[in-house]
């Protein structure tokens, strides 16, 4: 399996920079969007780049913010988040969200919380 840590430094930088989550105990809430994310993908309801279905991926990327889709990591430009968006986990707009990528087995999930979210997800 490939380490989804070779894939995120451009990556971060692609998307205005990521908090890499590594060996992070994701909350209920976390472990339940990865669980709705792999659903969507077995029940065929995910856009998939054209690496992934050659199979020459290596890592493979998602974001809560456009579940439908999953790419591998030079695709995963197309998960910019845009400026208008809402925290993920409690969906009000925010001025200031945080990205983190959370690695579960071979999938690394986007996601953007606001300051409050952040603290549930990663207390200090």
């Amino acid at each position: 399996m490939a380490n989804p840590r070779n894939g995120l430094p451009p990556l971060m930088i692609a998307l205005g920079g990521l908090v890499p989550l590594y060996d992070h105990e994701p909350s209920t809430w976390l472990r339940d969007q990865v669980e709705d994310l792999r659903t969507r993908w077995e029940a065929g309801n995910t856009f998939a780049c054209g690496h992934l279905v050659t199979g020459t991926a290596g890592v493979t990327f998602t974001a809560l913010w456009r579940r439908d889709t999953v790419t591998c990591s030079p695709c995963a430009a197309v998960f910019r988040r845009p400026t208008d968006q809402a925290c993920d986990r409690c969906e009000q707009p925010h001025d200031e969200l945080h990205g983190l990528a959370h690695q579960v087995n071979g999938l690394v999930v986007l996601l953007a919380l606001c300051p409050r979210c952040v603290r549930r997800e990663v207390p200090a």
